[in-house]
């Protein structure tokens, strides 16, 4: 009987830090990552991308499947350039930012959804981004997958902006739900 119990031990034991290293691992990255700061961080390289009309720097923050997906993706480009104007005054991460995050037979993706209220010399904007941040199962889906713009007046600024919440891959201006 004491050996049954040493062996289930063992064993269990075995699990336990095998399983624990996997754990660690997922818990950790969740646990201590700051999406704020990760979702604010590409923002900063949006705009600055949009201010400066740099289409090469804007084109390389979204994944690949997103630019394969859009319809139109370099002429909505263009179309953002022209919509989207001012230099930034301030931006504000408008509401609770939402991940998901998932892990399947070893396979990892997350995504962070966030909105923002930007002021400009010129106007005022909402922007929605859906961001694949880790995708190790398809790394073609990391990067920007949508981004929705639309000018705040012309929306309830009262509730985040969210687009049209369909997640259309690519660049979308003036969509609402």
């Amino acid at each position: 009987m004491k050996r049954k119990i040493a062996i289930l031990l063992v064993v269990f034991g075995t699990i336990l830090l095998s399983s624990c290293s996997l754990i660690s691992g997922y818990t950790s990255s969740r646990l201590f990552s700051n999406d704020q700061e990760i979702a604010n961080s590409q923002m900063d390289k949006v705009l600055n991308a949009i201010q400066n009309k740099d289409k090469d720097a804007l084109k390389a923050m979204f994944s690949k499947n997103a630019v394969d997906k859009a319809e139109n993706f370099d002429k909505n480009i263009d179309e953002l350039f022209e919509f989207y104007q001012g230099n930034v005054i301030s931006y504000d991460d408008r509401s609770a930012l939402g991940s998901g995050e998932t892990m399947n037979y070893g396979e990892r993706q997350k995504r962070l959804d966030s909105t923002y209220d930007v002021e400009t010399t010129e106007g005022k904007y909402r922007f929605a981004i859906e961001d694949y941040i880790i995708d190790t199962a398809n790394p073609e889906n990391v990067g920007i997958y949508s981004l929705y713009i639309i000018k705040a007046e012309d929306t309830d600024e009262q509730m985040a902006y969210r687009g049209d919440e369909k997640y259309t891959p690519g660049i979308n201006i003036n969509k609402y739900k």
